[in-house]
């Protein structure tokens, strides 16, 4: 569903379609909610190997090292148990110079 959205969001002759599937996403996101579905959340958090999957590094100037600056693809636990890691990209902090 949420990669539908992101596809179905680009283009302005598909709002029609957007908004069938986004009413249709959060009916289903509320439903597994109330059975104890939660998505991992993970850009902004330090990475936890116990709940993320690291894809790639990224230098970045503001972000430190550690640091999730994008998730790839969402991760979900059922109350405390793990369903699927998060894939996520990471920060490497700042570029080092050589000297």
């Amino acid at each position: 569903f949420q990669m539908g959205l992101a596809e179905v969001e680009k283009d302005d002759s598909t709002k029609n379609i957007f908004i069938g599937i986004s009413m249709a996403y959060k009916q289903m996101e509320t439903i597994l909610g109330e059975y104890g579905l939660e998505i991992i959340k993970s850009e902004g958090e330090v990475f936890d190997p116990k709940f993320h999957e690291a894809l790639s590094y990224q230098n970045h100037e503001e972000i430190d090292e550690g640091v999730i600056l994008q998730t790839i693809r969402s991760g979900y636990k059922i109350r405390e148990k793990l369903l699927r890691p998060a894939s996520v990209i990471i920060s490497q902090g700042k570029e080092k110079k050589d000297n």
